[in-house]
């Protein structure tokens, strides 16, 4: 379970379980986020993950694994609150390398999705869901991610883990409940909204140019809709979507929305569809 720090100077890692150092670089991250390592520590090697890979050719946007001569997590490094996050961990550099690569990607309910779990916004919220005996727990050995300014550390027992297992080509299963804190995240209706919008500019220029001519952008609009409708129960995009398509059409409020909740999102989709035509 992921622990917040009240200070760093309580921080102490056991370094017979984890005796490397590492941090990993969101390559997304706006603020230059790989230089700003370099500049501030002393680098031992680096590789892209996304290097060898079927996303291969996106190592400017994926993650990046940096060995470390040591970590110092105060350090006044200027980068992005997106930027990575620290590791300790038992394995070298090309062992590591091999594991995180094998879980870029996770098996859900639905398909194959990529889980940017290196985006420390989002890694905070997956710890939170996975359950303590999670394969990914030990995976990621001990984390040291900053969240919303505060420090926090995923600890785990790295003695009683066989990672000759972890590294069997097996794929990563998550269920849709070890995305439910990270479904309830700001960050993630934030940016649930801006891909809706995108999608409705990509596909119906039109219909979004009349949608965004109020005072208040779409993207605002969209935002307690989704907030509304995931807290309860509706996590598939194409529901979530409409859901948000009729609001903004009809000039309908999420507590319109939720006054015509169902039990389950098809019929409670098929009712606000009947009152509305």
């Amino acid at each position: 379970m992921i622990q917040r720090l009240d200070s760093l100077i309580n921080l102490q890692v056991d370094p017979t379980q984890a005796p490397y150092f590492y941090a990993v670089v969101n390559g997304a991250s706006p603020s230059g986020s790989l230089a700003c390592m370099y500049q501030h520590y002393e680098v031992k090697t680096c590789a892209s993950l996304f290097a060898g890979t079927q996303f291969q050719g996106n190592e400017d946007a994926g993650p990046w694994l940096l060995q470390l001569e040591s970590i110092s997590p105060d350090v006044d490094c200027p980068c992005h609150t997106d930027w990575g996050f620290y590791l300790y961990h038992a394995l070298d550099f090309k062992s590591l390398l091999k594991l995180l690569q094998s879980y870029l990607t996770a098996e859900t309910d639905h398909q194959t999705v990529l889980v940017r779990w290196w985006d420390p916004r989002i890694l905070f919220h997956l710890l939170q869901g996975l359950a303590p005996e999670a394969r990914f727990n030990q995976v990621i050995g001990h984390a040291l991610l900053n969240y919303q300014n505060l420090w926090y550390i995923k600890p785990c027992n790295l003695k009683e883990f066989d990672y000759s297992d972890a590294m069997e080509n097996t794929p990563w299963i998550l269920q849709d409940t070890d995305f439910a804190s990270y479904r309830q995240s700001d960050y993630y209706i934030n940016q649930l909204a801006l891909t809706i919008s995108e999608n409705w500019l990509r596909f119906d220029e039109a219909t979004w140019r009349s949608f965004n001519s109020t005072a208040e952008p779409l993207c605002k609009q969209l935002i307690p809709i989704i907030k509304a409708i995931t807290s309860h129960g509706v996590n598939e995009y194409e529901h979530i979507d409409t859901f948000c398509h009729i609001a903004v059409k009809h000039q309908k409020s999420s507590t319109w929305l939720l006054e015509r909740a169902t039990h389950e999102p098809t019929s409670w989709l098929a009712k606000t569809l009947k009152d509305v035509t």
